[in-house]
């Protein structure tokens, strides 16, 4: 096996029987001209077209078997071959050489390509010493939604009916710029960005919009696993989670269009998630708050330009999958 780095313009001209070996070879003999799945090949390859940056290719026996998407986070902790880094939410995997070499770069910023279907890095381009940040939160977490309530004194407009909440969260689930198909990382990208709509361009106020945040204490492995037939490997596991949470006229409802086709209560939202961690435990914030650490709690102007580049890379990530496994949903899945 070679991993090799190419710029994302350069794959433009590799065509799907390349990819995935003898599986697309197959597949490609039978595809009619037109069909789904030619046209979700044909979107993905014209995606990378418009890509920036650096793709790494992994090659067995000369072919293309998958693509990684290169991203630069601080590396907190390995435990076994499972990694997490403080920016993700998603799990990420080494093994071998690659994984001899992380493990000693924990508390440094790694740059580093991962294959965006199941996580597993194929190639660490550098790593270097993160620089020290002091934590202070200008929007800090609660461990209960009555503590965020009152440290929000002002009062309380009318409430949405819960027939309203369905209406707003069948048009977020149509917005083409959030990449709800991708649900294996970004979830703070899509929870500012349907914050954004809610409160600017739905009509809720912004007094009613918070953001419900879900982890383990521990931190040390990721705790939550959701089916999925979007993701090549059915599933995919977390670190913690986050979304909106709107106050209705009945209950707290969460806006989750990655995990839910509807509003849904607390409740539900987590059991949506296999919790396999008896600390996972709910927080919430102010609509405002960016990211789960301290360190990412930012403020409007860099939130924006960091909004825009996230809502991008996973976009892209999700026309790469796409590209290497086929459309989705995948129908191995066979989801309920």
């Amino acid at each position: 096996m070679t991993v090799r780095v190419m710029k994302a313009s350069e794959l433009a001209a590799v065509q799907s029987p390349k990819l995935h070996s003898m599986k697309v070879s197959a597949v490609s003999k039978t595809m009619r001209e037109g069909s789904h799945e030619d046209i979700a090949r044909s979107a993905a390859v014209e995606a990378l077209r418009g890509m920036a940056g650096e793709i790494a290719v992994d090659e067995v026996d000369g072919k293309i078997r998958r693509l990684g998407t290169f991203s630069e986070d601080v590396l907190l902790g390995v435990r076994g071959n499972v990694l997490m880094f403080e920016r993700s939410h998603a799990t990420y995997r080494a093994t071998g050489d690659v994984l001899t070499q992380l493990k000693s770069a924990v508390g440094s910023s790694v740059r580093f390509a991962a294959d965006p279907s199941d996580g597993t890095i194929l190639l660490v381009d550098s790593i270097k010493v993160a620089p020290a940040v002091v934590a202070i939160s200008k929007r800090p977490l609660f461990p209960t939604i009555a503590a965020l309530q009152q440290s929000r004194p002002e009062p309380k407009p009318a409430f949405p009916s819960v027939q309203r909440l369905k209406e707003l969260h069948k048009i977020l689930g149509m917005q083409p710029h959030i990449p709800f198909a991708f649900p294996k990382n970004g979830c703070w990208a899509r929870a500012e960005a349907m914050c954004q709509m809610l409160i600017g361009f739905l009509g809720i106020n912004q007094r009613l919009v918070s953001k419900i945040w879900i982890s383990c204490s521990t931190g040390s492995a990721p705790c939550l696993e959701v089916k999925t037939a979007v993701n090549p490997d059915c599933k995919v596991n977390w670190f913690w989670h986050v979304a909106p949470l709107v106050e209705g006229e009945s209950s707290y409802f969460v806006m989750d269009p990655a995990l839910s086709d509807r509003p849904i209560t607390r409740a539900a939202w987590r059991s949506l998630m296999s919790v396999t961690d008896a600390t996972a435990m709910f927080q919430y914030s102010t609509w405002e708050r960016w990211g789960f650490l301290n360190k990412y709690d930012i403020d409007a102007e860099p939130k924006s330009a960091e909004l825009k580049e996230d809502l991008a890379k996973y976009r892209n990530d999700l026309s790469i999958q796409i590209l290497t496994n086929g459309p989705i949903p995948y129908a191995k899945c066979a989801l309920p």
